[in-house]
């Protein structure tokens, strides 16, 4: 008798167990699929942070505007994407390009917060602002155009 109590003891033990780890896993999932629910709209906007590939001509005007709308001389140059061609749909590279900007001292702090703050998922590297001499400013262009250059190297998350 004593032992047909342990071993009742026993799996009913065991089954607590199961039924535990069960509820666990039940309530992780409904965790998860809260998670995912809330996160609709955020992940909505997460493709948005990408340059693909057929829109690369769309960002190189975008920041080309970035002069326009600074009242800055704002050069793209260097520009240097990766080739995805060979490389399944939904794989990553990067578009690596230099700009360089002319302008007044307002003007390049204008033009360095639009180029933060393009819409898209960006690292800038080696950010240079110097005061500018009339040799440093691109012939053909106004002899006033300012008085400080910036210089800066832009990789942007490109999705083919």
């Amino acid at each position: 008798m004593y032992r047909t109590t342990v071993i009742q003891a026993k799996n009913s033990s065991r089954v607590m167990n199961e039924i535990s780890t069960e509820n666990e896993k039940r309530q992780y999932e409904n965790e998860l699929s809260k998670v995912f629910n809330d996160t609709k709209d955020q992940r909505s906007r997460l493709a948005s942070f990408f340059i693909y590939e057929d829109k690369i001509v769309d960002f190189i005007e975008k920041v080309e505007g970035i002069g326009l709308d600074s009242n800055t001389i704002l050069t793209l140059s260097s520009i240097n994407a990766d080739d995805l061609n060979s490389l399944k749909s939904g794989s990553m590279g990067f578009v690596k390009a230099h700009i360089t900007a002319n302008g007044s001292w307002s003007n390049i702090m204008r033009a360095l917060i639009l180029i933060e703050n393009l819409p898209y998922s960006l690292s800038l590297n080696n950010i240079r602002i110097d005061s500018s001499t009339s040799a440093d400013i691109p012939s053909g262009k106004e002899a006033n155009a300012g008085k400080w250059n910036l210089s800066l190297d832009m990789k942007v998350i490109m999705m083919k």
